[in-house]
């Protein structure tokens, strides 16, 4: 009778494939085989803690990781029923995973709590440089952002282009202001971030000089997404007067006192649109308002279901 250890290497690395990386280190303490199969770079190509993993464990597995690992996804312990303020990440983790990983492009953290030293203003300094991909999601940060130093004040030294940051309450309005003027962003996804502080508002390109040089600016069309925020109808209508050229689309859903229809006139400014979605908003059954949309962008599909 043909056992597991009976079969290839080929076919057990590819059984590997799907075994959670939460508990792949087990497999080692079966058979030796199957521990010498844990250094099949394959097997750390694309790397997920889907559920809470222990810091030790995180140390055990970072020695598999290399240039080899192009995605990776942590979670800790401040999600769910009964969440925990415990960190299951470290400065040192974060040194490691930038000089080994040098060719990471997905970087994902899932209810994870950060300690000092990592905090919100250094965090982006921390990241192995290849990162395109970046998104953060119930994840607590210590240190008040301010003016000069929030979250994604070195956005512009990164090569991020898809950015997504859902359910983070020390966010800033200057956070959505580096996120969308930042021409190489691809996508940029901001959900439920209800807790926008209104600090640095005001800092948008505004002055003639500087609108002409942003629209002469090589910019990446833009996916926007924004989500059960809640943000100021000016910064808003700013943002999008500038922006507005580059999206292509566009969705605003369950925004607390932001006006669409306002934002999105004059619709030459939003040109390239072809898509927008405005469930749960102020025009969802206004029908004039997708009438204007259909008659002012011809190509713009309306989702409103």
């Amino acid at each position: 009778m043909t056992g597991l250890l009976d079969l290839p290497d080929e076919i057990l690395v590819h059984i590997l494939l799907y075994v959670s990386h939460c508990k792949i280190l087990q497999l080692g303490d079966v058979h030796n085989r199957l521990q010498n199969l844990l250094n099949n770079t394959a097997v750390w190509t694309h790397v997920s803690f889907s559920r809470p993993v222990p810091a030790s464990v995180l140390r055990k597995c970072v020695k598999y990781l290399g240039r080899h690992t192009k995605s990776l996804r942590i979670t800790g312990y401040s999600g769910g029923k009964r969440p925990k303020p415990e960190s299951n990440i470290t400065d040192s983790f974060f040194s490691t995973l930038k000089q080994k990983c040098v060719g990471l492009s997905s970087l994902s953290f899932h209810d994870v709590w950060f300690n000092q030293p990592v905090r919100v203003d250094s965090f982006l300094r921390l990241i192995p440089d290849s990162v395109t991909s970046l998104e953060l999601k119930n994840c607590h940060l210590p240190h008040t952002p301010t003016r000069e130093k929030n979250f994604l004040h070195l956005l512009n030294r990164t090569n991020i282009q898809k950015l997504a940051l859902i359910k983070c309450k020390w966010l800033v309005c200057k956070d959505m202001i580096e996120a969308i003027s930042n021409p190489k962003m691809q996508t940029v996804r901001f959900e439920e971030c209800r807790s926008f502080s209104n600090i640095s508002h005001s800092v948008v390109i505004k002055t003639p000089r500087q609108m002409s040089a942003q629209k002469r600016d090589n910019q990446e069309p833009l996916d926007l997404t924004i989500c059960g925020c809640e943000l100021k109808q000016e910064l808003m209508k700013c943002l999008f007067t500038l922006n507005g050229a580059r999206i292509h689309k566009l969705t605003l859903n369950s925004n607390k006192n932001i006006k669409i229809k306002q934002l999105m006139t004059p619709y030459s400014n939003f040109k390239k649109l072809e898509y927008l979605d405005v469930r749960k908003s102020d025009v969802e059954n206004d029908v004039n308002f997708m009438q204007e949309v259909r008659s002012n962008i011809p190509r713009c599909e309306i989702n409103t279901l």
